[in-house]
């Protein structure tokens, strides 16, 4: 194995947090990994590396040697990036964080196309609802719903999405369903309080205005997979983004209600990434095929040139 293939495999190590980890992300096997350490920590004349079963953490010179190994590899990676984005192909790997809601029910689906499209560059996906750190984290970029703080990352809006008031038919045979937002007093409600207006819906005052209707919630959770499974389970009558409820509306198994007056707010799509990635052909090709399939309504992020 050369010397840059042992540094991406070192690099592997700690980017995911275990020799087993890298070694299957590599298609190697643990001996095969566990001699490549051996091999580079000879090389180096010093421990790298303190291993266990379960975890592999840096000594303090294993610090060291990761800080310039990175410097090495993403320097030529740059290179190959510059030269490849010639031709339009990025490759390598791009390495993005998302919210587990928007994951799991749309980007997730869109990025196999994305893999068919870009077949030279790897995706490593990580699902979280905490705001990781894109530089101390080592994330390209992080696509994030919602409106942004301020920082000192670059910020492109990419799509938006609504949301909508809904029940499963089950629950409303049973319960009837709701002609006005106050008959809501009378039914269970489902909310998400993750989002900052969970218990204050918008509606229509009928005055060109708008009321928020105060919502006592009997079933909450902090992620909206578990509102889901809730509504469609006919436990009472919630209000989600429609990339979530959509594809149950167009089956059946969830009904949208009070569609006349409420008003569904929009809510931005943003992909942020740091600022010295901003002419890089991995970023820049997310960028494009995530406004490309968000539904486009506007230019695309302009990149500087």
């Amino acid at each position: 194995m050369d010397r840059i293939r042992e540094l991406r495999a070192f690099l592997a190590i700690v980017d995911l947090g275990s020799m087993a980890a890298a070694a299957s992300a590599l298609q190697l096997t643990p001996s095969a990994m566990s001699k490549l350490v051996k091999r580079i920590e000879e090389s180096a004349g010093v421990r790298l590396i303190n291993r266990t079963t379960r975890r592999s953490t840096l000594t303090s010179e294993g610090e060291v040697y990761y800080e310039h190994a990175r410097s090495i590899v993403d320097a030529l990676d740059a290179l190959d990036a510059d030269l490849l984005s010639r031709s339009g192909q990025p490759r390598g790997l791009l390495r993005i964080s998302c919210g587990n809601a928007f994951g799991i029910h749309t980007l997730a689906g869109l990025l196999p196309e994305f893999a068919d499209r870009y077949p030279d560059l790897r995706v490593d996906l990580s699902l979280t609802d905490r705001v990781v750190d894109l530089v101390q984290e080592r994330f390209d970029v992080a696509v994030r719903v919602g409106k942004l703080a301020s920082s000192s990352l670059i910020q492109s809006k990419i799509g938006e999405m609504r949301r909508t008031i809904c029940a499963s038919p089950g629950y409303l045979k049973a319960a009837g369903v709701p002609r006005t937002p106050d008959d809501l007093g009378q039914h269970r409600i489902i909310a998400l309080t993750a989002i900052s207006d969970f218990d204050h819906w918008p509606f229509a005052n009928g005055k060109g205005g708008v009321r928020r209707l105060a919502i006592k919630p009997m079933l909450v959770s902090d992620t909206a997979e578990a509102v889901l499974q809730l509504g469609l389970a006919g436990g009472g009558i919630f209000r989600l983004g429609d990339n979530i409820t959509g594809p149950h509306i167009a089956a059946g198994r969830l009904v949208p209600l009070l569609e006349d007056v409420h008003l569904s707010d929009t809510v931005p799509i943003s992909i942020v990434f740091p600022p010295g990635l901003q002419q890089s052909p991995r970023v820049r090709a997310l960028v494009d095929f995530l406004v490309e399939k968000l539904t486009v309504t506007r230019a695309a992020p302009q990149f500087g040139k």
